[in-house]
């Protein structure tokens, strides 16, 4: 992976603004969040915390206040709103849909609204997004591990529905990986839920993902229909997938001015 200077200066204020919108956050949530290893991210808050940013205790870091650094609003963030509205148009009446973990399906939950839906996900911070009118939101139940649920009630909680839509944010999606993801609790959950959709799957996330391989795979692109994702993400990389016969649509966006 590429690691020059402007990856890792982009990466550490990444995670700042994670950390700037929560008061604290577990390493795990950090690496899966933004698709890199836990080594990696504990790195960089030995970095941040040697800069006096960071705090870190007992696996979680904080800031040390919340105005330590300037914190820029990321290209990507944008890019998740625009992917998770145009997601939530794909919703009809009477939809009962997977969404997994991320902030991207967070965002997309967030953006339903005029319709008598069910969403079923074991994203916890579903619960910190307020709930349009018409939306049923059930937790899949099972054990924490924030901003997650998994393990065998999990899964049990899942056998028990099929979804007429799927919507998976990944860590890492490419022509050659597939599907990945740097947990390897949510990979058995993402693959479930796609074993349980009967309707269109669909992967949302920002062009940071594309092209990009983790260590656990969800699986092959032949089990997905559309991967929505924004215009920053690699031309090849998107010409491959579609290639594969998966349809890509990209959400405009401009890179920020520095």
């Amino acid at each position: 992976m590429k690691n020059s200077r402007a990856v890792v200066d982009e990466r550490q204020n990444r995670i700042v603004q994670l950390l700037n919108d929560n008061a604290s956050h577990r390493v795990e949530e950090l690496a899966e969040t933004l698709g890199y290893s836990t080594i990696t991210i504990r790195r960089d808050l030995q970095h941040l915390e040697n800069e006096g940013l960071v705090k870190r205790q007992y696996g979680s870091a904080q800031l040390v206040a919340p105005s330590a650094r300037p914190v820029e609003k990321s290209i990507y963030d944008l890019a998740q709103k625009a992917i998770a509205a145009y997601a939530a148009s794909m919703v009809e009446d009477g939809d009962t849909i997977f969404a997994n973990t991320g902030r991207t399906t967070q965002a997309f939950i967030a953006a339903l609204k005029g319709r008598n839906i069910t969403v079923v996900t074991n994203n916890l911070k579903a619960l910190e997004v307020p709930i349009n009118e018409g939306v049923n939101l059930m937790l899949t139940g099972g054990e924490i591990a924030y901003p997650a649920l998994y393990g065998e009630f999990a899964v049990n909680s899942l056998k028990t529905v099929t979804a007429s839509k799927c919507f998976l944010g990944v860590n890492g999606i490419s022509a050659e990986g597939g599907m990945t993801t740097a947990a390897s609790k949510q990979a058995s959950i993402n693959a479930l839920m796609l074993a349980r959709c009967v309707g269109e799957k669909i992967v949302i996330t920002d062009s940071s993902k594309v092209g990009k391989q983790l260590n656990f795979y969800t699986g092959s692109l032949s089990e997905i229909s559309c991967v929505i994702t924004d215009s920053l993400a690699d031309p090849a990389e998107i010409q491959r997938i579609r290639d594969l016969g998966v349809r890509v649509e990209l959400m405009d966006v401009e890179p920020l001015k520095k």
